[in-house]
């Protein structure tokens, strides 16, 4: 009993994390102050994030690589997709809308249809602004297709482009 009491007393004391100085935190509301780092967990709570150094989150978040698709059919789609590009402050050569009036805003399309009013368009839009190389990862919206189906290439719409 006595040699497990001392062991875990010597393990407190050797403790890394024990006597460490408090460092300063930048959070999105500007440095804490050390009163407020007596509970590191208690300060970090979903409401607010904590950055090193002072980034903000403007600085770590950057959506150069992204285009939005927004089915022109669907008011749905045009709301989300705006909305989306207003809050990340996405550029407008970012966001490909598919304008053909018989576009379908269901759920599930077939292979032409696919190909005819999403695929074709789509790489056509990329090439026209060079952003072949540039886009990364497309935001679909409500009333951009989820499935493809036809025969033994069924997929979904985000996998096939």
């Amino acid at each position: 009993m006595a040699v497990m009491l001392a062991s875990s007393m010597l393990l407190c004391t050797v403790s890394p994390f024990a006597h460490q100085p408090k460092n300063q935190l930048y959070t999105d509301r500007g440095e804490s102050s050390s009163n407020e780092m007596n509970d590191f967990w208690n300060f970090t709570s979903f409401g607010n994030k904590t950055y090193p150094n002072g980034i903000t989150s403007q600085e770590l978040y950057n959506y150069d690589d992204v285009a939005i698709l927004i089915n022109n059919n669907s008011d749905a789609s045009r709301t989300i997709g705006w909305a989306f590009a207003t809050a990340r402050n996405i550029s407008t050569d970012r966001i490909l809308i598919f304008e053909n009036d018989s576009a379908p805003i269901k759920e599930t399309i077939n292979r032409e249809e696919f190909d005819n009013f999403f695929a074709t368009p789509l790489f056509e839009m990329l090439q026209e602004r060079n952003l072949t190389r540039e886009i990364n990862y497309l935001v679909t919206t409500k009333g951009i297709p989820l499935r493809i189906n036809g025969g033994n290439d069924k997929a979904s719409f985000d996998q096939e482009m």
